[in-house]
């Protein structure tokens, strides 16, 4: 029952390195998409809209030996972008926050702004409607290896609840949408309100 709740597929445009057909790649059993920030951490809020658009227009450009081009059978490269193909009930997105900078990792501490409602219209494989809305937030705080964890989760009555540690509380909207300092938005759930479960091109 779970899986079929999370689950999605992603459908990779890519043309090949050494004959240059393009072809297409369905990546199924997929329950959360991970999210790159920018590579050099930066003071100005990142919207959540820009971080799945640079995903879907070829933001992950590289190579991947895994994948073979069916046409002549050499590795498939050079990623133009990546789509839903399937669409989930619950969309779970998580936040990369680490980056490598000489050759050591780092947390990366870039803000990311998000809303309630999210639109992921732009970022399927073909012309539809598909919105979800915001109905959990994980948000952490302390090193890349260690630190806390909280949740901010919307109830069935519509009302928000901050759970830490054991301690459950009642907050409002911003609680999950713009965590006070040093926490920082880490995974996202949202819920779909609008849009068929397949969404193929």
């Amino acid at each position: 029952m779970l899986r079929g709740i999370f689950e999605f597929e992603i459908v990779t445009k890519s043309s090949c390195l050494h004959c240059g057909v393009p072809n297409d790649f369905y990546d199924s059993n997929q329950y959360s998409l991970c999210l790159a920030l920018p590579q050099q951490v930066v003071p100005n809020p990142t919207t959540l809209d820009h971080l799945l658009q640079n995903r879907a227009n070829g933001y992950f450009d590289h190579i991947n030996s895994a994948r073979r081009c069916p046409d002549c059978h050499q590795t498939a490269g050079n990623i133009q972008f990546a789509r839903f193909a399937t669409a989930p009930e619950v969309l779970v997105l998580e936040l990369k926050r680490f980056t490598r900078v000489n050759g050591a990792w780092h947390k990366n501490t870039s803000p990311v702004s998000f809303t309630q409602d999210l639109d992921l219209s732009p970022v399927i494989n073909h012309t539809a409607v598909l919105k979800y809305r915001l109905i959990a937030v994980i948000h952490q705080q302390g090193s890349l290896n260690s630190g806390q964890y909280k949740a901010v989760t919307k109830t069935p009555g519509g009302k928000w609840e901050e759970i830490h540690d054991m301690a459950v509380s009642k907050v409002r909207v911003g609680a999950a949408l713009k965590p006070a300092a040093p926490w920082l938005p880490f995974m996202l759930v949202y819920t779909r309100v609008d849009g068929q479960v397949s969404v193929m091109g």
